[in-house]
């Protein structure tokens, strides 16, 4: 399996610091260097323009991992790894 990774950043502000995708399946990580993580307007409206699967905040944490909104997870690093082998 071939997955692509991207940056996306639009001209009004709008940005992922990370997009995962294959053929069927797409998910955006943005990481945090806070236990406590907010998402900015500007990172709502990058996950609105690329409609994922799901949305993962990577926080410097050893094992932790639940929900912030829809669709949307805060996890650690080790997290993230055991959630992506389910996806994708």
């Amino acid at each position: 399996m071939v997955l692509d990774f991207s940056f996306y950043r639009t001209n009004h502000g709008s940005e992922i610091d990370l997009v995962v995708r294959n053929a069927n399946r797409k998910i955006t990580i943005e990481c945090k260097a806070t236990l406590f993580p907010r998402l900015s307007k500007e990172n709502y409206a990058a996950i609105d323009d690329i409609d994922p699967i799901k949305t993962f905040i990577v926080i410097p944490s050893l094992n932790s991992s639940y929900p912030l909104k829809r669709n949307i997870d805060v996890v650690s690093l080790e997290a993230l790894i055991q959630k992506m082998r389910g996806i994708f």
